[in-house]
């Protein structure tokens, strides 16, 4: 199934946000968008539906899609740099994903200035975390990713620790993302290309573009031009 490329709908909403409702029949805006991409069969097989670690929106969003019968895979976010990382993983295995995605920056800007961790606790995170997910998810057909976000802006030798470590305690998927959305394509598909590389080729890469600039869409073509599969 990785082995094929495919795209990923967001339909995740901020944990503030309340979603509207459809004007036309009453349900959930996301839903309706969901039914909609389900019914056209546009081969799009996965949708983000934001973080239910974090959000009861996020996670009642899950649920409404599971009770409508859509044939959709569902991936959650985990933000594991806050200090309630473990509760988030729990509360998001109970929303029932196929996959989620364990999020930590790699720029040594968000490490030093926002979080305020050095690139060593960073890393102890990240097999810590990637440890406890995997543990809660045994037997529940989940898929433990690792998303390592502003990788546009982290330093190469310090990604490949992270992406290394990711792989040793078992990532089923690893995330690059351009989280400023400036990066310009042909600098992001180089990017991609060095962590396929690194990664080889069984390993699914994510991308995930911001579109601050306008760039997502070119930077989203550029990055499965240099290996990445959703």
């Amino acid at each position: 199934f990785f082995k094929k490329r495919f795209l990923k709908v967001n339909l995740g909403a901020r944990p503030e946000v309340i979603p509207e409702k459809c004007i036309k029949c009453g349900d959930c805006e996301k839903i309706c968008a969901a039914k909609a991409i389900d019914r056209s069969k546009k081969g799009v097989p996965e949708f983000d539906y934001g973080s239910p670690g974090r959000s009861q929106v996020d996670f009642d969003l899950s649920q409404m899609i599971r009770k409508h019968d859509i044939h959709i895979r569902l991936d959650a976010l985990v933000h594991i740099y806050l200090e309630d990382w473990k509760e988030q993983i729990d509360r998001t295995v109970e929303s029932c994903p196929d996959s989620m995605n364990l999020v930590y920056p790699s720029s040594d800007i968000r490490l030093e200035k926002v979080i305020k961790v050095t690139r060593a606790q960073a890393v102890a995170r990240c097999g810590d975390a990637l440890d406890y997910a995997i543990r809660k998810a045994a037997g529940k057909n989940i898929a433990v990713g690792y998303l390592a976000s502003d990788t546009t802006r982290a330093n190469w030798d310090y990604l490949v620790q992270v992406v290394k470590t990711a792989l040793s305690h078992g990532a089923q998927r690893l995330g690059v993302a351009d989280t400023t959305g400036c990066v310009l394509p042909q600098a992001f598909k180089d990017l991609v290309s060095k962590v396929r590389l690194l990664v080889g080729d069984a390993l699914p890469i994510d991308i995930h573009c911001h579109n601050d600039y306008g760039l997502a869409l070119a930077n989203t073509l550029a990055g499965v031009d240099g290996g990445a599969t959703i």
